[in-house]
């Protein structure tokens, strides 16, 4: 808070000096998107590891974009609803997806622009965490370097300019945090209402962004029952039936969505998103055992620089010790944090072996985590004070260093490259894992003008084949129909589709053609570009073959 002096002055020089303060901020989380090579990212469709899910997104904005901007009926490409006819379907709030299609309105269809306002909220979002790091620590220096080195994981880094919600749901939570921490020292209710506000739109995108904003519920509850929880042991919730609306009516903003969003998937019958848990107290040993391996060497290198992840259980054994010396709000808080980010990964225990993104929200811990250590009263000797600096600015310049070579990894490795930061059989499987996807839909997405110079229109139904997913290799062309996701042969997978309305074929891989009820079917192709070849599935069933 900017204070004056009698002569005015002190507007002035604590003006300038928090303008510098975040000028430097704002530089150095440029110079490290520069590291990471952002601006090769902008021209990338969905792409690296979590393809499906991101295409998902992309097909929702893609649909709104084409089909009338109709707010709450989102839609994707692949047919999987009223009785597979349709594509409607909804999941998280859908209002990120919405807003994207509406820039596409204004400037054209490219996919820079979701990924651009995905940047801009994870930005932003640090940028509050550093102002608020800068109320509660006093320490530029620390505020800093702890924002940073949320960045300087891979986790943050990929899905802050991506697709996925996940990043900017945390995002939101972050803002939230920050104008919840003005008014702890500040009291003001416009900050509590504009608190919720953000905390409602992380919750709308993702539930499991919300973790801190429940752990302001129960910092509520307690203050309210006679625990002070504000500044020098005050009460902090000083008008707790119109602060506790603020809480109440974000609660109900979420609820509310994903009420009308269960209720619209129960009219049309598909869900694209599965929102029940997969927890860890289903499984026997041999299981959690065998999720924690595949963790440690597949989706674990993938969420954080791999010391990074030493540094956690040190840093919450300390916790343990360092809560004597700080305030009861942080003391609180950060436990509550603790157990809320323990119990998210136990619910969801059984995901974590492949899906880094389900981390995001769980850096909730790296927000309050440093609080402790960096408001205590426990006063360190100025020497362990220099050690702790060197080793954060270490940690900070190895995380981005590993950050760079892991997003290199993901989009566009170079065959000849060690990636000495990474594990070997990392570095192996994702070089095989981009090559094979890549070979694959390499030909989709110049495959819009043959389609429509053989009849293909949007309005024609296909089936694209092999493609494990809802929606990557139909969006790729921008058309609707049906995938290979599922165990179904693929004979049988054309016969169902072809009752449906199925009219074309799309074949991205020989083998296709190997399998059981299948020989025939490519004499009957009517277009071919690289390794998509397009099959008239018409002229196949008048042939009568069985």
């Amino acid at each position: 808070m900017i204070r004056s002096t009698s002569d005015g002055a002190g507007i002035t020089l604590r003006w300038d000096l928090q303008w510098k303060k975040d000028v430097i901020f704002l530089l150095t989380l440029v110079s490290c998107a520069f590291a990471y090579q952002y601006e090769r990212h902008l021209a990338l469709e969905p792409s690296g590891p979590h393809t499906w899910r991101q295409a998902d997104c992309t097909s929702i904005i893609d649909n709104y974009y084409s089909h009338g901007m109709r707010f709450f009926w989102p839609e994707i490409h692949y047919r999987l609803s009223d009785g597979d006819t349709s594509g409607y379907t909804a999941g998280e709030f859908p209002g990120l997806y919405y807003f994207n299609a509406w820039l596409w309105t204004l400037f054209g269809k490219h996919i820079w622009i979701p990924r651009v306002v995905s940047l801009l909220i994870t930005f932003l979002g640090l940028f509050a965490l550093f102002r608020a790091h800068l109320l509660w620590t006093k320490s530029f220096f620390w505020s800093l370097v702890s924002t940073l080195l949320i960045f300087a994981t891979p986790v943050i880094a990929e899905y802050g300019m991506n697709f996925l919600t996940d990043v900017p749901a945390f995002g939101f939570a972050l803002m939230g945090w920050y104008f919840f921490t003005r008014f702890y020292f500040e009291r003001g209710m416009r900050f509590l209402w504009t608190a919720c506000f953000f905390f409602m739109l992380a919750g709308l995108l993702k539930v499991s962004a919300l973790i801190l904003f429940v752990c302001i519920g129960a910092v509520f509850v307690l203050d309210v029952l006679g625990l002070k929880m504000g500044p020098k042991r005050s009460k902090l919730f000083d008008r707790p039936i119109k602060q506790g609306l603020a809480l109440a009516a974000t609660v109900a903003g979420v609820v509310a969505w994903y009420a009308y969003a269960n209720y619209f998937n129960n009219e049309h019958g598909g869900r694209y998103t599965f929102n029940n848990v997969w927890p860890i107290w289903k499984l026997n040993a041999d299981q959690i055992g065998s999720i924690a391996s595949a963790f440690w060497e597949w989706a674990g290198v993938f969420v954080l620089p791999k010391y990074f992840w030493f540094a956690v259980p040190i840093l919450v054994i300390g916790w343990a010790f360092i809560i004597k010396g700080t305030s009861r709000f942080i003391a609180t808080v950060s436990g509550l944090t603790l157990v809320g980010v323990l119990m998210y990964f136990g619910f969801w225990y059984q995901a974590i072996d492949q899906h880094d993104y389900y981390f995001a929200n769980g850096f909730a811990l790296a927000v309050v985590l440093p609080l402790p250590y960096l408001t205590s009263k426990i006063d360190l000797l100025p020497f362990f004070k220099t050690c702790t600096k060197l080793i954060a600015i270490g940690f900070l310049g190895y995380g981005v260093l590993y950050t760079k070579q892991n997003l290199e990894l993901r989009h566009f490795p170079v065959q000849n490259e060690r990636y000495s930061l990474m594990y070997l059989g990392t570095v192996d499987l994702m070089k095989w894992y981009h090559w094979e996807r890549t070979s694959r839909v390499r030909a989709l997405g110049d495959l819009q003008p043959l389609l429509d110079s053989l009849g293909v229109t949007r309005q024609k139904r296909v089936i694209v084949a092999p493609d494990p997913t809802f929606n990557h290799t139909l969006y790729l062309i921008d058309r609707k129909g049906w995938t290979s996701f599922g165990d179904r042969p693929y004979r049988k997978l054309v016969d169902d589709c072809m009752e449906k309305g199925a009219e074309f074929l799309i074949v991205i891989h020989p083998d296709v053609f190997l399998t059981p009820g299948m020989e025939n079917i490519r004499q009957f192709r009517v277009g071919q570009l690289q390794n998509a070849e397009v099959i008239d599935l018409k002229a196949f069933k008048q042939a009568g073959y069985p």
